[in-house]
């Protein structure tokens, strides 16, 4: 086993922007590997103004299996400025739905916004972080993606 170095951990800053098409197939690619293809999960791309100072999020109903996500469209964004992982984002709102039950404890139990960044968006945010950064450092030519850089040859 090869441990993955940790500037390969910091994913959210390599400014990976997708198109439409490419979103779709990585949110289905990464919510089989999630073992979330029991959800019914529509992504789409949103704009600034729809999603805030967030650069995606989610909405789904726990009873009936069905999400919605959202992510930043990047023209919306100064890559210099604001650098975003569109591949990332995907990972992490599809967290959310493993922690579906926890959040609704979470909520249940009038827990502040603060410890719901605690309890929920910090292991969230690093979970997924750890994921790309595995996915991408993987030479399986089956978890190579379009969107990837090309392999160096290797001397």
């Amino acid at each position: 086993m090869s441990w993955i170095p940790v500037t390969q951990l910091d994913v959210c800053r390599s400014g990976v922007r997708l198109t439409e098409e490419e979103t779709v197939r990585c949110c289905a690619w990464w919510a089989a590997r999630l073992a979330l293809d029991h959800w019914a999960i529509d992504i789409q791309i949103a704009r600034g103004y729809a999603l805030g100072s967030s650069y995606g999020d989610i909405h789904h109903t726990l009873k009936s299996q069905r999400a919605t996500i959202r992510v930043l469209d990047p023209n919306d964004l100064v890559p210099s400025v604001d650098p975003i992982d569109m591949e990332k984002t995907v990972v992490h709102e599809l967290l959310h739905l493993h922690l579906a039950s926890v959040a609704a404890w979470l909520q249940a139990r009038a827990c502040s916004d603060i410890e719901d960044a605690v309890c929920l968006e910090q292991p969230i945010e690093r979970l997924a972080c750890v994921l790309v950064a595995m996915r991408r450092s993987s030479r399986d030519p089956a978890v190579r993606m379009s969107w990837d850089a090309p392999e160096e040859d290797a001397p």
